[in-house]
């Protein structure tokens, strides 16, 4: 009997202390307490590390809100809740009126079954930075009765980090070959590796509206008139450590390639602003057929006249393009006719290209319509591939010209429509004519981008001038003829120049100068760009010359490249420098570095005194316009410490410098270095 007691004893010592007995007469039935933890809404398991968004020095801020419920069937008993900072003050407890628990007095949560107790425990973890070097961490620690979960004891690391977040998405999505009037869709799988929530709220399509981009239920498709910014109605959310996919689609209308890129536009600091990349392509793959002109235009010319057009093939695809026979399509035999070099078939590597000759011979006069216009022969060149469409046709037009009618201006450029700045363009107005006579007055006419004031050479009024395109954007020339009886040529011949650069980073320098009257004198005002790389070999020794703590280092002879040191061997080179007030200048640069980051100034130089100038920088990035910058009353002496150029290895980040108070950053009399030539 004693020895059945001294048993039964040390079972009720066994027994876990947070465990209680509801008991009916002589049926019992044990209880247990089961916290749970929730950190900004989101179950926190144990020993989970709490991750607090960083602040600036002295702000407060609510770090992390945190809730104790209870799942089990008593009451939750916190007993302790201790918090360790480091270093001390840094974090710290806002337990929302109460006092922090004890054993004496704890807190206590009701259960699932309820009670008297309160059903939750609320209070926040507020963080404040007062050093700005300090690296801020702590731990949570709290104990109760929770046993359920083995969790009487809990302690939760807390890191104190940058949120940011960080996309990744594929470099490229390739659609292969879609024929005409079908349409394919890729999943685009956008990951976020940051701490925090990626936002992505807009994107910019290029390469038609061929290409869409779906959303909650809605198509963001690209435009056909060219890349455009488009917002999402809501944004893409992706949260940390997490990825989503979205459906990206290619709906051709012809077999012809399309070559295309996807921006996408987040809260990235790397890649936000200026757009994450991924190039698209559709009908590129395997072999791939284009040509230039993809028109083929003959004008008008007199019956029985013939005129030649050399149209090149371009290979643009990853693999041989072999182009077995050329023909003009049935009913246009008399008028049109062409060939392939050699007789063919011509087999081009990728990337090549070949040309053959396309002929216009009008058999009658061209009808004319209520306007008096002629109505144009319109035919078709069969091209015969082993691409994926294998029948290809290229457009061909001309017209005959009636009795007496008025002389065709006819455009051409030998370099082609797409150039890259400080192409010399050679224009060709030879090839136009007239029924009767000779051709012999030409006008020759200019739409240039903004910035741009260079002319043509020697004149604009003979046959074949030249242009210097110095400024990248889109420059439409036009050409009217008059023919040896005065008549001027029917309709003006217009052809479109689109001036591209083709470096990784182009910076382009304009200025407006109202006190400038003359651009075409030797007297102008002088502005001067600089690129800078920030390497610190630069930078030493350098002083700080508007006390922002940071050395200045423009007009150094090796790491800044200018007028006097146009072609460092680091890279850059300034491959146009104006001295006469008209602009531009530029700078290229073909293989950045990812070291030490670039920077972009304007110097004003001290001389000519014509009164404040409007500037106006461009920047490029593999040949798309990604920022510009702009300051006004830009005066003489002064240095515009522009932006700073960061190059990651794919693209440039470019980030304006402003002062304290948010202005351009501009240095009043910035010193010139003795005895530096006058550019």
């Amino acid at each position: 009997m004693r020895f059945l007691c001294v048993l039964l004893a040390a079972l009720v010592l066994m027994q876990p202390a947070c465990k209680e007995e509801n008991c009916q007469g002589s049926f019992c039935l044990n209880t247990n307490a089961e916290i749970l933890v929730q950190v900004n809404g989101d179950l926190t398991p144990k020993d989970a590390t709490l991750i607090i968004g960083n602040v600036a020095v002295g702000e407060t801020v609510v770090g992390a809100k945190v809730r104790f419920t209870n799942l089990g069937d008593a009451d939750l008993v916190v007993s302790k809740l201790e918090l360790q900072s480091d270093p001390p003050g840094a974090l710290s407890l806002d337990l929302k009126g109460s006092n922090a628990p004890t054993g004496d007095a704890p807190w206590k949560v009701a259960g699932v079954n309820g009670g008297t107790s309160p059903s939750e425990k609320l209070f926040d973890i507020v963080l404040e930075r007062n050093d700005p070097d300090a690296t801020i961490s702590g731990t949570l620690r709290v104990s109760s009765n929770s046993s359920l979960n083995n969790a009487m004891e809990l302690k939760f690391p807390i890191e104190v980090v940058d949120l940011i977040p960080r996309l990744t998405a594929p470099d490229e999505v390739n659609f292969e070959n879609v024929t005409d009037g079908n349409q394919e869709t890729r999943p685009l799988v956008l990951i976020n590796e940051g701490n925090t929530d990626l936002t992505i709220d807009s994107i910019q399509l290029a390469g038609g509206s061929a290409y869409s981009l779906a959303h909650e239920g809605k198509n963001y498709a690209g435009s056909d008139e060219g890349a455009q910014k488009v917002s999402f109605d809501s944004p893409i959310v992706v949260p940390a450590g997490q990825n989503i996919s979205v459906d990206l689609t290619f709906a051709p209308t012809t077999p012809d390639p399309y070559p295309g890129e996807l921006l996408l536009y987040s809260n990235d600091p790397e890649t936000g602003e200026n757009g994450a990349s991924v190039t698209l392509k559709g009908n590129m793959f395997g072999a791939c057929f284009t040509t230039n002109p993809k028109k083929v235009s003959f004008g008008s010319l007199p019956v029985g006249k013939s005129k030649t057009v050399d149209v090149e093939v371009i290979s643009c695809g990853t693999a041989p393009l072999e182009v077995s026979s050329i023909s003009v399509a049935p009913g246009f035999e008399d008028e049109f006719a062409v060939s392939l070099p050699g007789g063919g078939p011509i087999v081009l590597q990728a990337g090549d290209k070949a040309t053959f000759s396309a002929v216009y011979t009008p058999s009658e006069a061209s009808p004319l319509d209520p306007e008096g216009e002629p109505i144009a022969d319109i035919g078709k060149l069969i091209v015969m591939t082993n691409t994926f469409v294998p029948e290809r046709e290229v457009k061909v037009i001309g017209s005959g010209a009636q009795c007496c009618a008025c002389p065709a201006a006819v455009a051409q450029v030998k370099q082609g429509e797409l150039v890259p700045p400080q192409t010399n363009i050679e224009l060709l107005g030879e090839a136009s004519h007239t029924p009767y006579g000779d051709i012999t007055e030409y006008e020759w006419q200019v739409d240039q981008p903004e910035g741009s004031t260079a002319e043509f050479l020697p004149s604009n009024t003979v046959a074949n001038p030249t242009f210097l395109a110095n400024t990248a954007g889109i420059y439409t020339f036009t050409l009217r003829v008059w023919d040896d009886e005065g008549l001027e040529s029917c309709v003006a011949d217009t052809i479109v120049v689109e001036v591209k650069p083709d470096e990784a980073i182009h910076v382009e320098l304009l200025w407006q100068t109202a006190g400038d009257e003359n651009l075409k004198d030797d007297v102008g005002a002088d502005l001067d760009l600089h690129f800078l790389w920030l390497h610190p070999a630069g930078l030493s020794n350098k002083n700080d010359i508007d006390d922002d703590g940071e050395p200045d280092a423009f007009f150094d002879m090796k790491w800044d490249c200018y007028y006097n040191n146009k072609a460092p061997n680091w890279g850059a080179s300034l491959d146009l420098d104006d001295t006469n007030g008209a602009g531009p200048e530029n700078v290229n640069f073909k293989d950045p570095s990812v070291e030490h980051g670039y920077r972009v100034g304007v110097h004003y130089w001290p001389e000519n005194d014509l009164g404040p100038s409007d500037v106006t920088l461009l920047f490029f990035v593999k040949g798309d316009l990604v920022e510009e910058l702009t300051i006004t009353n830009f005066t003489k002496g002064q240095m515009w410490d522009a932006a700073t150029v960061t190059w990651d290895g794919e693209t440039a980040i470019i980030d304006a410098r402003v002062d304290a108070e948010g202005n351009p950053k501009v240095m009043d009399a910035y010193p010139i270095p003795d005895n530096l030539p006058h550019p």
